[in-house]
């Protein structure tokens, strides 16, 4: 049945009176992550607002997130593995969800993760890594703060990975709604 043949393509139909109304459809909406993007981002710039080199603002991170399993994780440590970077190791870890990480490292504790994340630790946002993130989220990428002691350090751009058939579908989709 047609109703077969949608679902074993990945396709779900709310009723039949829906597939009346598919040839009035102008618009198609995406959820992005999962959708057109791949779960693990790519780390793209680093902002650095301290005397700490760019390098090191990444190796700080791989080391915070050394342990963990989550996309943003992969993606710091992938970044300073290609770069060879030497990752310290941590002494102990006290891991926030969804927010960041905080990891003691040669007596001095290192923080990882958001601006809300950093704002909670009590730390003050520099003016210059409040732009990259404000510029960032702009181009539809995120900011993952690094922090030592009470000092944020720098920032990584984080970019989502786009699915590598993705393009050929919208423009497939293109073709096919503009005849």
């Amino acid at each position: 049945s047609y109703f077969r043949m949608l679902s074993q393509n990945g396709i779900l139909v709310k009723d039949s009176s829906m597939l009346d109304l598919l040839s009035q459809v102008d618009t198609i909406v995406f959820d992005k992550t999962g959708t057109l993007t791949l779960p693990q981002p790519q780390v793209g710039k680093l902002y650095t607002c301290s005397d700490y080199q760019e390098n090191e603002i990444l190796a700080y991170a791989a080391a915070a997130e050394y342990r963990q399993t989550h996309p943003i994780a992969v993606a710091i440590r992938e970044a300073a593995s290609r770069q060879s970077l030497k990752i310290p190791n941590i002494d102990d870890a006290d891991y926030e969800v969804g927010y960041g990480i905080k990891v003691t490292l040669n007596q001095q504790v290192v923080k990882v993760g958001s601006h809300r994340f950093m704002t909670q630790e009590g730390l003050t946002i520099p003016a210059s890594i409040q732009q990259a993130e404000e510029l960032s989220h702009s181009h539809g990428h995120s900011l993952v703060m690094v922090a030592v002691d009470h000092q944020v350090i720098g920032a990584i751009e984080l970019h989502p990975t786009v699915r590598p058939e993705a393009a050929a579908i919208i423009r497939e989709l293109r073709e096919r709604y503009h005849q």
